[in-house]
């Protein structure tokens, strides 16, 4: 099963996807934020639980930022950030500020764009 284009791995997918016809787009894009989704959850379920507990809390933050970086997860970040507990939310949107404050990252929500990885869909025609 070949799934690097969902770009959901631990470490972020280098490997150039296809551009593929828009139903398979939309196929992956549905795939990919079911699986973010999930990733999510995790990283909710560990900054309730370890927040507070220094040196282990600091590799969560890592391990997330590394996810923070990726436009897409961001994107289904911001499509669903408010069904997240309010701290939780917070402490996303801080980070994701601090990363595009150092310029990790840039901001690359667009109202009539859908971005997978490297698949650009045009929502405007």
């Amino acid at each position: 099963m070949d799934k690097r284009c969902l770009d959901c791995y631990d470490i972020p997918n280098t490997y150039e996807c296809p551009i593929l016809n828009e139903a398979d787009s939309l196929d992956r894009i549905h795939q990919q934020k079911v699986i973010y989704t999930i990733i999510i959850n995790h990283f909710e379920q560990a900054y309730k639980t370890l927040c507070c507990n220094g040196d282990l809390w600091e590799g969560w933050q890592i391990y997330i930022d590394s996810y923070l970086k990726r436009n897409a997860f961001r994107l289904i970040w911001y499509d669903g950030d408010e069904t997240w507990s309010k701290h939780f939310q917070s402490f996303m949107k801080n980070r994701i500020d601090s990363l595009i404050k150092v310029k990790t990252i840039k901001n690359p929500i667009r109202e009539d764009s859908i971005y997978l990885g490297l698949i650009k869909l045009d929502k405007s025609n």
